[in-house]
């Protein structure tokens, strides 16, 4: 049996998982800053489009949103590339599709998101490349907890909030 560190291989975390442990840290990274009794899960915001956010403070009209969409980098495609791949179930239409990654689901995503500023909030969004060093160094991210912590310092010095 081969003991070498660099010959022990480690298994991938599912996509799911890693999402599940972001979406973890990013409330805990909330609760810390805004208190554990100001941090609302699943917070309804809208009450005619029953739009939520992942968290809010509401008190603050603050709110954060975890996109774990993308997480692995894998969409389904449609269109001629499928067909020329043997995808027949994806060779119906258009590009590649996938939740909030298709045309519809980022159109969905930006009426959310602009009924919620028109409304007073402020949404911060992360992705799981928020959260892995090497990804968030190469496409020049901050951390989750740098932005929040800025925000909460913003909302202190800002008089009648």
């Amino acid at each position: 049996m081969n003991l070498r560190p660099d010959r022990i291989q480690i298994p991938r975390r599912r996509a799911s998982e890693r999402g599940a442990r972001y979406k973890a840290e990013l409330a805990l990274i909330l609760q810390t800053i805004f208190g554990r009794d100001k941090v609302q899960a699943e917070f309804r915001f809208h009450e005619v489009r029953q739009w939520r956010f992942d968290w809010a403070v509401p008190e603050l009209r603050v709110a954060v949103e975890y996109d774990g969409h993308g997480t692995t980098g894998r969409m389904k495609r449609k269109g001629p590339q499928a067909e020329a791949s043997g995808d027949a179930a994806g060779a119906a239409a258009g590009d590649a599709v996938g939740g909030h990654g298709s045309v519809g689901g980022l159109a969905k995503d930006a009426e959310k998101g602009n009924a919620a500023a028109l409304a007073g909030w402020r949404v911060l969004r992360f992705t799981a490349l928020h959260f892995c060093g090497r990804s968030r160094n190469r496409h020049k991210l901050r951390a989750p907890m740098e932005v929040i912590e800025e925000l909460a310092k913003t909302l202190r010095e800002t008089p009648g909030i």
